[in-house]
């Protein structure tokens, strides 16, 4: 089966919400947008240490403080963000294989291995 299209909208609504989270001094490791083959769509997965030390509840909640913020059409929707720890295994094998830094990137990832972990589709704005 193919992979449904990431549209424009998606990656920019993206590239918006890291931009008001990085206002916010939200601490993230990890922006992308990564295709989930098994429930066939894209998450916006956004790694922090929140995640740890908060918990995802209270992350969720935080996010979406910020996107409450953003002007209604600038929003993603808060059902297609998933949460992660920097220790989730996506993040630590994007990590071996890319590192843009705190800026926002732009690199699309298909039909890959890294360390056993097939990545399908996956467009990195953040790898840290």
């Amino acid at each position: 089966m193919d992979t449904p299209t990431l549209v424009k909208e998606q990656i920019e609504g993206g590239r918006k919400l890291l931009a008001a989270l990085d206002r916010e001094g939200f601490p993230l490791d990890a922006a992308l947008w990564w295709y989930a083959a098994e429930a066939e769509e894209w998450r916006f997965l956004l790694a922090t240490p929140l995640v740890e030390s908060q918990g995802p509840r209270e992350v969720y909640q935080q996010i979406q403080a910020i996107l409450q913020k953003l002007p209604p059409e600038e929003r993603l929707p808060l059902a297609s963000i998933s949460v992660v720890s920097p220790n989730d295994e996506r993040i630590r094998s994007l990590r071996r294989l890319l590192r843009t830094g705190p800026e926002v990137s732009s690199v699309r990832l298909s039909k890959s291995v890294v360390d056993n972990l097939f990545i399908e589709d996956a467009y990195v704005y953040r790898v840290s």
